[in-house]
């Protein structure tokens, strides 16, 4: 099975920490909900957000709301316990409207989760982004996000959408087994939090960034 259809496993164990009876969990850019067995698994409640619903080919969209994360006029105030997404948070063209969307939808103690790449990972994936935007002024709010894609940009624009008690998560399974998990276990267990941050956002993969409603 691809990943595309399975999701990452070190998600499913960090939304399984999250996940308990009754909670409702919502997530933007849901695509195939790869990720709905563990929560509806855990007695919590899913519901799936995209910009559209239709298919990635053989694969079926699990969408249900059809919407943009700056515009969740669907979802009532406080109503939902956990917001989260997968790679998705560098791709919203409206980061700071979406996240008082986030806000407002949250009921207080509710939580945000973004399984975000890294601003390492990114450039690697979209090496001519420099390029790309002198070619084509519509792709300025990317080449944006790019360069606030690290944790403490996230932070700075979570603290001003009003969250609290933002952290940097880690899982072993966000590494491959190596020399670097160790490195990386260590550092984040006798760094500074802003320290690790760094280290993370330059050699690491993927950023996990949990904040508070309150």
């Amino acid at each position: 099975m691809s990943l595309l259809s399975e999701g990452y496993p070190f998600i499913h164990q960090e939304l399984e920490c999250f996940a308990a009876t009754g909670k409702v969990f919502l997530e933007i850019g849901c695509g195939v909900g790869q990720y709905k067995k563990t929560i509806v698994s855990k007695g919590a409640q899913y519901i799936g957000v995209d910009v559209t619903d239709k298919d990635y080919g053989a694969q079926k969209r699990n969408v249900d709301i059809v919407a943009d994360a700056a515009n969740l006029s669907a979802i009532e105030d406080a109503s939902i316990d956990v917001v989260f997404m997968v790679a998705v948070f560098y791709l919203l063209p409206a980061q700071d409207i979406s996240l008082r969307e986030f806000f407002r939808i949250l009921k207080p103690g509710g939580s945000v989760l973004f399984f975000d790449y890294t601003e390492k990972t990114i450039n690697r994936m979209i090496p001519n982004h420099y390029e790309m935007l002198l070619r084509d002024r519509s792709h300025y709010q990317l080449y944006a996000n790019i360069n606030v894609n690290n944790f403490i940009g996230v932070y700075r624009k979570l603290r001003f959408a009003g969250f609290r008690k933002i952290n940097l998560l880690v899982n072993k399974n966000m590494y491959r087994p190596s020399l670097a998990r160790v490195i990386f276990f260590l550092a984040y267990r006798v760094l500074p939090i802003t320290w690790f941050a760094k280290l993370n956002d330059r050699y690491g993969l993927w950023s996990v960034i949990s904040a508070s409603k309150f």
